[in-house]
């Protein structure tokens, strides 16, 4: 074999890998413009989450009386810092609300009750008026504009450990 066949098939190698990269992304791009299979097999268009809905949901803590006096606008556990809250513990109660919200969902009263006793002891102790929130949101919006849905679930009232 001489060098110069071996440099041919260099080019001839280079020139295909070339071609083929040009072939699949502008084939790709152009299955944008080509409804409603967005896709042809094996070319994609690289958009792959842009037409799946990306809603999310999750239930958070409000606070709206603390320590005996209301609160001029409900506060959430999470944003509680004027409320003296420690923000560190902010992710064991959104873990608990989480539990008690799906308590709630599925009308178990026994996990409810004891999700309740958890956070009243440890994270809202007496007296504290808090609701349970689900928050719906596309996290896209509201990246963008902060747009957010939010429903109240179930109002609380803490209870001391005597009740």
């Amino acid at each position: 074999m001489t060098f110069p066949s071996r440099f041919k098939r260099a080019r001839a190698l280079r020139a295909f890998i070339a071609f083929f990269l040009w072939f699949y992304f502008s084939g790709g791009l152009l299955t944008v413009f080509y409804p409603p299979k967005y896709e042809v097999f094996p070319v994609f268009s690289w958009f792959l989450f842009g037409l799946t809905p990306n809603p999310q949901m999750r239930y958070a803590i409000r606070i709206s009386s603390w320590n005996g006096r209301d609160l001029s606008q409900p506060v959430y556990y999470e944003e509680g810092n004027e409320l003296h809250i420690q923000s560190h513990d902010a992710i064991f109660l959104h873990s608990i609300a989480q539990n008690l919200g799906k308590a709630l969902e599925g009308g178990n009263s026994d996990d409810v009750t004891q999700f309740r006793a958890i956070m009243e002891n440890n994270y809202l102790s007496p007296p504290c008026d808090y609701e349970l929130v689900e928050i719906v949101y596309d996290p896209i919006k509201r990246w963008k504009t902060g747009h957010k849905s939010e429903s109240i679930i179930k109002r609380f009232q803490s209870k001391s450990e005597n009740q």
